[in-house]
């Protein structure tokens, strides 16, 4: 072998080797002679304890062929085939120290369980599953060549070390986190990061590199951090996704990877493996195709090498492989070649991704995975879950409606929630040696306490081991034994004693162990580098008792248990009692972010600068309109039917939200009257109802279709999200959608009467404002326009009184010959034009459109050449000036040179407001237009009734359709009280209201974020007070495990006395710090950018680095890690 083959070869981590010889060694530590941990190895016990944890057989070297992991099979494959559920499946598991373990994980069927461990004998040769793993030295060549010359480098790990790390329970860790990122906060401020549009998608190197801010969270989340979870809490364009795999990719050779995503983002996230994933994934290097005959040798060598089944190898007669010292070659392949390649790129990730589709997960499936939930599918493992709001509105949506999990003595739950939702909630609270990354740019979207939810499954159960001791010795002189037995143990984290002799510990997290530097504690350290090995929650219960009875400390048999505390409520009562003040103010701040410490990297990235100008304060426009005369009797109608039914169901849910925020939040809420300020129909025809009941019955039904419980929680839509017109039809009889169609068709031959602009003044002044909004000439360029409301009273009727005031609709269809083509009359054609993007048509059809809205046009299309006879684009609206979307047609929808976004109605969370504006408003989406287009402007419509107007308005009107806000009253006495408000008014406050809760609580996020302090400096925009705690000592807990003996913080703060103090510059190893004398002989070293924040902010506290001590005559600095 040659120098730079084995130069190579030792840059790749070395797999673990087999051991002939198979035996259990469960290791006790001794931290002291007189502690006494002798244990009995009791083998039958053992046996039994595997045996529970589905650990059934222990297999010497040689007995069977060893895999990687099983073929993991696409979970889609899955739910489309049921008998693959019926499949055994095993998975290997490989202990740190010298066990070996087969895990044999069986798959159910509905009607069998088979004994996979029962041995029979094959008449036929048995299909071998799963990737080989071949040592490096029984590689054989390819080509004449070692494979080991031709694959890539691996990915660099992560590079920041230190000789133990403090748990996030405790106030030194922000003092350690912000040391051990100090490297990383240099660089962010001596870099001045100037990008431009033109430098978007430059790839003038291919290589992708991690930027500072992934590097970040890599080095945080890894094998040797002890760290659970973190919440991506980053902005557009940070490459979040991207940040998520550089983490999975430092772990995936010792943990299994989940992907959980929506259905509809799984296929990007794959794509983005190949990106920034494994060097192997990208398509852009050296590609050669190796074919492959029945040598075994050169199969285990390449399925070990690329990652690759066996099974694939031998389906496919070959694999394409790689040579990183070659140029890349992919632009002299053929199309079909590159989508072999493609294929091979999606099977080699599939062998080390697991993706499930979080909306398409069926509870028949996940038993079959978790053998009827015996099992946790995410034990040891590393899960992403990708747009996490919408997995924990799911989540939200269902943890009022079921009774709490209790949990048994060893800490498992009695029995799982109905909910599939609540299920995998439970499984990822409770979850084993398991890493968490949540991705999000909207951390809330409806529920405050869905933060609570969040930051549960991240910090997991918090689990307390409990022992009542048999004493007669007072309480100081056993808690002081305690101290010297107990309290130095390097598997024991923090433990409380209490005056009725229950001693309570909690234990580091599996795999880390204290560490120590001349007898100072300094945090944990990874058993995988010492090699001592892991000791389960079972053999840390006996190790403690061991511990205990060795040192006179006696317990009582049989009162042993586990308890299991959350680290925030999850219910919303609970939330809002412990966390919500008046107007939105968050009450108790310290207490929660001393709770959600270490679980959260907030980042906003340098390319938001590169959005369209737009300025919430003066940019979003509320357009208030008043009703007509007509408008209000109908409205009244609808309102006085809905308030009754509304009553009949709050006294039902009474109690459930103190101030009516979150009571009703479903798509039909206020269904008539909110469709009744949008649009109420001349009479003759009136509003079809959904059936021949009256307006009552029809809202009763409709609420009634809306509380109907699906088979898969998981697959609800965001919060019922359903068109709300389109929940009326669910419950409407078989003539509704005949009687709806004769409206339409009375309101074509009567346009004139009704579209008009003078006859919209009495029909829809709603509608003319839109109208004009859009057809004024200086409202320059395209337009975008969002409803609710899909058919009558939104889009549908909408798009007539564009029709009537000279628009026509932009249509395509599709030849005989497949061939897209404009579908607009002769007559209609050079009129300005409207799309329609809203669910109804087919998934090309909209792709097209949206391209042609966005000047994206493909030349190789026939239709091309067509719209480039009319413009040579459509920046300006030229061929579409108006798109208007539904929130079921236009998810996760990019648009360009959108300038003006009109929302005909409001929602009850502002997240929707803002899911639409971001269509519009995406990094560089207006870098073709002139300097001065280059922005956006927001109108939301929203319909009142004036002073004037009230007079006329019904008592009961009056007093129950009021404000939750006192507004300021007209004239010169002016004085706050609540008014009177319309449906669209009341949504429209609900949102503000919830806006500002969220702005509140998500900024009390970022100041508990890991780098807040890393990127904190002068002149940033939020300003944000980083989480600082002075100069704890090393044994200071920021939270206790039960959150309802924990104060709040109020005291504390109180009590807490800010010294003033003035420091000096000092300069260090080329380096400027703030110098502080604490005494003759020592110092402290802060980060200067964070003291001279301090100056402008007496909240801000600087950044202790490090130390300094004289001795002698020489000054020694240390770290404060």
């Amino acid at each position: 072998m040659s120098l730079e083959q084995i130069k190579e070869q030792l840059k790749r981590k070395p797999r673990a080797t087999k051991y002939s010889e198979v035996f259990v060694n469960i290791e006790v530590a001794r931290e002291q002679g007189n502690d006494g941990s002798d244990l009995i190895v009791d083998r039958e016990d053992i046996m039994k304890r595997l045996k529970k944890r589905g650990l059934v057989k222990v297999v010497e070297q040689g007995e069977q062929p060893s895999f990687s992991r099983e073929d993991i099979l696409d979970d889609e494959e899955e739910l489309n085939n049921a008998s693959s559920a019926k499949k055994d499946m095993m998975k290997r598991l490989t202990s740190k120290k010298r066990i070996e373990l087969k895990d044999v994980t069986q798959l159910k069927g509905d009607d069998e369980h088979r004994d996979i461990t029962q041995s029979t004998v094959r008449k036929t040769n048995p299909l071998v599953k799963g990737v080989a793993e071949l040592p490096i030295e029984k590689w054989v060549d390819v080509k004449n060549q070692p494979v080991i010359d031709r694959l890539p480098p691996p990915l660099p790990m992560p590079t920041l070390r230190v000789s133990g790390f403090y748990l996030n329970n405790r106030k030194k860790f922000v003092n350690f986190i912000n040391s051990y990122f100090k490297e990383y906060r240099e660089e962010i401020l001596n870099d001045e990061i100037s990008i431009s549009c033109d430098d978007i998608g430059k790839d003038d190197n291919p290589e992708f590199k991690l930027l500072i801010h992934q590097r970040i969270v890599r080095d945080y989340l890894n094998l040797y951090s002890p760290y659970r979870g973190l919440l991506l809490y980053h902005g557009l364009g940070s490459g979040k996704t991207c940040s998520s795999i550089a983490i999975a990719e430092g772990m995936k050779s010792s943990k299994k990877v989940i992907i959980m995503t929506p259905a509809s983002l799984k296929r990007n996230y794959i794509e983005e493996i190949k990106k920034c994933g494994d060097t192997l994934y990208k398509k852009e290097q050296y590609w050669e195709w190796v074919p492959l005959n029945a040598n075994s040798n050169t199969l285990d060598t390449l399925s070990t090498a690329l990652g690759i089944t066996v099974a694939y190898l031998k389906k496919k007669k070959g694999v394409w492989m790689v040579d990183h010292k070659k140029d890349n070659n992919l632009d002299k392949l053929s199309a079909k070649q590159i989508m072999s390649i493609d294929e091979q790129l999606d099977e080699m990730i599939k062998t080390k991704y697991q993706f499930i589709n979080y909306n398409g997960l069926r509870r028949e499936k996940l038993k079959s995975m978790t053998d009827n939930y015996k099992n946790n599918i995410f034990d040891h493992s590393v899960v992403v879950i990708d747009e996490v709001h919408n997995f924990i509105s799911r989540i939200s949506n269902k943890i009022d409606k079921e009774k709490p999990v209790n949990h048994d003595k060893d800490g498992d739950p009695e029995k799982f929630p109905i909910s599939l939702a609540l299920v995998l909630y439970e499984m990822l609270m409770n979850a084993e040696d398991i890493r968490i990354v949540f991705l999000t740019g909207t951390p809330i979207i409806n529920y405050p306490n869905e933060i609570g939810i969040l930051y549960n499954m991240l910090r997991g159960y918090i689990k307390t081991w409990n022992f009542t001791l048999k004493t007669n010795e007072g309480y100081n002189t056993v808690k002081s034994k305690l101290e010297n037995v107990i309290g130095r143990d390097r598997h024991m984290d923090y433990f409380e004693y209490s005056k009725n002799n229950v001693l309570s510990i909690t234990r580091n997290p599996l795999g880390f162990e204290r560490s120590s530097v001349k007898g100072q504690y300094v945090g944990v350290k990874d058993t995988i580098t010492n090699e001592r090995g892991e000791i389960s929650d079972e053999d840390f219960k006996r190790r403690i008792m061991s511990i205990l009875e060795n040192n006179d400390l006696q317990v009582e048999r049989g009162t042993v248990k586990i308890n299991v505390y959350k680290a925030l409520p999850d219910t919303l009562k609970e939330f809002e009692t412990m966390f919500l003040g008046d107007n939105g103010i968050v009450k108790n701040a310290d207490l929660f972010k001393k709770r959600i410490l270490g679980l959260t990297s907030y980042f906003r990235s340098a390319q938001e600068g590169l959005l369209p100008r737009y300025e919430p304060i003066s940019d979003f426009k509320v357009i208030k309109i008043p009703m007509s005369e007509y408008q209000i009797g109908l409205y009244e109608t609808a309102r006085s039917a809905e308030r009754k039914e509304d009553l009949k169901r709050r006294s039902k849910k009474a109690g459930v939200d103190k101030d009516g925020l979150y009571a009703e939040p479903t798509s039909s809420y206020r269904i008539f009257s909110r469709l009744y300020c949008n649009f109420v129909m001349p009479n003759p025809p009136g509003r079809p109802l959904p059936n021949d009941g009256n307006m009552g019955d029809s809202y009763r039904k409709t609420l009634a279709e809306t509380d109907k419980k699906g088979s898969n929680d998981l697959e609800e839509t965001e919060g019922n999200d359903i068109e709300g017109d389109v929940m009326i039809s669910k419950n409407a009889d078989s003539t509704y959608n005949e009687r709806i169609q004769g409206a339409i068709k009375y309101l074509k031959e009567h346009e004139n009467e009704v579209f008009s602009r003078e006859a919209l003044e009495i029909y829809s002044p709603k509608f003319l404002h839109i109208l004009e909004n859009i057809t004024d000439k200086e409202h320059v360029g395209l337009h975008l326009l969002y409803s609710q409301f899909r058919t009558l009273e939104g889009i549908g009727l909408f798009k007539m009184v564009l029709d009537y005031n000279g628009y026509t609709q932009f249509k395509i269809k599709k030849g005989s010959d497949g061939v897209w083509h404009l579908d607009i009359a002769e007559e209609d054609r050079g009129k300005p034009t409207y799309a329609l993007y809203t669910g109804t048509e087919s998934s090309e059809e909209k792709e097209i459109i949206r391209n042609i809205y966005n000047s994206n046009w493909d030349p190789n299309l026939p239709i091309t050449q067509t719209l480039r006879e009319i413009a040579n684009n459509n920046h300006m609206g030229e061929i579409i000036k108006v798109l208007m979307i539904t929130a079921s047609g236009s998810e996760g929808i990019n648009l360009r040179s959108t300038r003006y976004v009109h929302i005909m109605e409001p929602y009850w969370h502002p997240t929707r407001k803002d899911q639409v504006i971001g269509r519009a408003r995406r990094i560089c989406s207006h870098k073709a237009l002139p300097e001065e287009y280059q922005d956006v402007t927001v109108f939301l419509y929203l319909m009142t009734i004036t002073p004037e107007q009230e007079a006329d308005i019904s008592k009961d009107t009056k007093l129950h359709d009021k404000s939750k806000l006192k507004y300021p009253t007209d004239g010169e006495n002016s004085k706050m009280e609540y008014r009177l408000v319309t449906s669209d008014e009341a949504l429209f406050e609900i949102s503000t209201i919830k806006e500002r809760i969220t702005s509140n609580i998500t900024r009390v996020i970022k100041e508990a974020a890991i780098d807040c302090a890393t990127y904190s400096r002068r002149g940033n925009k939020e300003q944000l007070e980083c989480v600082q705690y002075g100069e704890p000592r090393v044994s200071e807990i920021s939270f206790t495990p039960d959150i309802a003996k924990q104060p709040t913080g109020a005291f504390e703060n109180k009590n807490k006395i800010t010294k003033k103090w003035e420091g000096r510059p000092y300069y260090y190893e080329g380096k400027t710090y703030i110098h502080r004398q604490m005494g003759p002989d020592n110092a402290n070293l802060y980060d200067a950018e964070s003291y001279y924040q301090s100056l402008e902010n007496p909240n801000i506290e600087p950044q202790l680095i490090a130390t300094e001590e004289k001795k002698g005559n020489k000054y020694i600095v240390k770290s404060v890690m």
